[in-house]
């Protein structure tokens, strides 16, 4: 059958789906013929009662998928009937005895995936051990990883950085090869190997020497660009390294330990890479001060903060190090869910006040009448009932108090809060006599407070007050290089929270989430992919149909919300934007499955297809 992907020259891999006794079971086929099975040698295993050791065998070429009886004892049955050879398509189900599978077309970047939450395990040793069935897709296990999407995370971090994060260089690199261990050692004259940074299982010991032996056996042949791998086994430790020196430096290699899929081909790879960190080496890792003056200190990062590699984000904590020491109040601006408090915590953790307390008081929460006593504190006795409490300026003496969305602020309120800011001590409601205050403000809003100022909503000393330096949190569709990091950290974050497996996100769904408007920023993809992690199956990979149309069709979604027939009088041009918003509503409402939208539209898949090219559908 012709269809939209072929006519735009993609052929898309089809995608086994169904359930057996409450296991769900997934396969991706990729052109070539897969035989399918109870035995251990077929591609596509399925060991339960009912289905042959050959069962039949699936043959995927040129977009069309073909499935063959071999044979079998019980029948190959397609929609209920059972067949010799036949040719299925989207839509279409097969019955192997007791199993049947539905039959998916799939992008073929939905079939790879990009992040892997733990790659170096199979999926039978995730599965149930309660179940009977097992199922093993073992050429999809057996395909390389996508190494080109991780050379691209690690050219973000690297290449081009202000401050080339060479520890989580390496930690991406362990990650996505799945191996055990990963550092980068570097060589003295003569001396001991030094450890400059490592994640996961850390070389020492026996392993380190084995190394440093094998580094000082092929010196020689190491020069100033030529890489050497060398893989070494030892016992149960397995290493795979490489090793090159500069004229100016000592030499640097990089060790992978433990075994993991495809190790025996990932020596061009690590040449890559370790000429990416040797590049990144002379880079400083600090902003220089004045000549004389010491160097800013280093920012410290909560574990709920994702340290952003973007340019972008790299010159907001350079403007963050140059805040660390003081006490100037500092405004942080920035659309709602960009994650100023984030950045207000961050600053917070690398200043000289970490030691005291960070209190965060959000101003469009509370009501203004009850938020003067929650800033300033109470006294007993000031009405019947009233006990003693102390305000969040006195909760936060010798730290930060961080005032959240301080536009939203009375007008009444900003003047008390810039007396007390002025004189540095707050009266309490009910005291006798006012108290000192220690703290240092923050602030953050996210509406324009010199709009509010010129509108009479804002007071003009107050804003001198609290911006003694502004420093301005970009928009995430300003800094989409960030995306696949807070992805990543978002998936496992939820995948532990509710104790659920989850292989990870293929490179179509992290490509749409990549490229999505975001106009709710990071609170926004947190919120989708915590809802993608509840969706996803365990232990497979989220894929591009389990995200929000909105998502993975903005354009057709804006053009569902903001239908507008007040345009070109012209009948074609109508005509052809009916056409288009029509096809948008449909491919919304049916989650962007071309076949059901079709049905909706009562046209066939191929005129729908037609019809999208035609229009110019993404």
């Amino acid at each position: 059958m012709a269809n939209d992907q072929d006519v735009a020259g993609i052929h898309h891999c089809f995608r086994l789906t169904g359930e057996v006794e409450g296991t769900r079971l997934t396969y991706d086929l990729s052109d070539g013929e897969h035989l399918l099975g109870a035995a251990e040698a077929c591609d596509v295993v399925l060991e339960t009662a009912g289905v042959s050791r050959r069962q039949a065998r699936l043959a995927v070429s040129g977009g069309t998928l073909t499935v063959r009886d071999l044979g079998s004892k019980n029948g190959t049955f397609v929609n209920g009937r059972q067949i010799d050879e036949r040719t299925v398509d989207e839509g279409d189900w097969i019955g192997f005895g007791p199993v049947v599978l539905y039959v998916v077309r799939v992008h073929p970047d939905d079939a790879r995936v990009a992040i892997q939450l733990d790659p170096h395990r199979r999926r039978s040793e995730r599965q149930d051990s309660t179940t009977e069935v097992r199922a093993i897709a073992r050429r999809a296990e057996d395909e390389p990883p996508n190494w080109v999407a991780l050379l691209n995370r690690l050219t973000g971090l690297l290449v081009g950085a202000v401050d080339p994060d060479l520890t989580a260089a390496v930690s991406v690199l362990r990650t996505g090869l799945g191996a055990s261990g990963a550092c980068l050692v570097e060589w003295g004259n003569g001396g001991d190997p030094v450890v400059l940074c490592a994640c996961g299982t850390i070389l020492e010991g026996a392993g380190l020497d084995l190394v440093a032996e094998a580094f000082a056996s092929s010196a020689a042949e190491v020069d100033a660009e030529p890489v050497m791998i060398n893989g070494r086994v030892d016992g149960d430790e397995v290493l795979t390294w490489a090793a090159a020196a500069t004229p100016s430096t000592s030499p640097w290699g990089l060790v992978l330990v433990g075994d993991f899929a495809h190790r025996r081909a990932a020596g061009p790879l690590l040449e890559t890479v370790l000429r990416m960190l040797l590049h990144s080496k002379s880079e400083p890792v600090h902003i220089e001060g004045e000549i004389g003056a010491a160097a800013p200190p280093e920012l410290y990062f909560s574990p709920r903060h994702v340290v952003g590699r973007s340019a972008a984000m790299v010159e907001v904590y350079g403007q963050l190090r140059q805040l660390l020491r003081g006490d100037i109040p500092v405004l942080i601006t920035g659309e709602t869910g960009v994650g100023k408090e984030h950045v207000a915590e961050t600053l917070y953790a690398s200043s000289v006040r970490r030691e005291g307390p960070f209190v965060a008081v959000n101003c469009a929460a509370i009501p203004s009448d009850l938020l003067e006593a929650e800033l300033f504190g109470i006294e007993s006795g000031v009405a019947t009932g009233v006990t003693a409490r102390k305000g969040k300026f006195q909760l936060a003496r010798g730290g930060f108090l961080f005032l959240d969305e301080i536009g939203d602020m009375s007008l009444e309120l900003q003047a008390k809060l810039l007396r007390a800011l002025q004189q540095l001590e707050i009266h309490p409601l009910g005291a006798r006599a006012p108290e000192p205050i220690d703290v240092r403000i923050i602030t953050a809003t996210n509406t324009d407070l010199q709009a509010l100022i010129a509108a009479n909503r804002f007071r003009r000393d107050l804003y001198y007050r609290v911006a003694g330096f502004t420093v301005r949190v970009p928009p995430l569709r300003a800094r989409r290089d960030d995306i696949p990091g807070f992805v990543e950290h978002f998936m496992r974050l939820y995948s532990e929270e509710i104790g659920k497996a989850v292989r990870g996100i293929t490179v179509k769904a992290l490509s749409a989430l990549a490229t999505a408007p975001w106009p709710g920023n990071v609170r926004e993809l947190e919120h989708e992919v915590r809802r993608l992690v509840y969706l996803c199956p365990e232990n497979h990979a989220i894929d591009s149909t389990m995200l929000s149309p909105a998502i993975l069709y903005p354009t057709a979604q804006q053009q569902v919300d903001d239908f507008d027939d007040a345009g070109d009088l012209n009948l074609d041009t109508a005509t052809a934007g009916l056409e288009r918003k029509m096809i948008a509503a449909a491919l919304a409402r049916t989650r962007g499955n071309r076949s059901k939208a079709a049905k909706l539209l009562g046209i066939s898949r191929n005129g729908l297809a037609l019809k999208m090219d035609r229009l110019g559908f993404n």
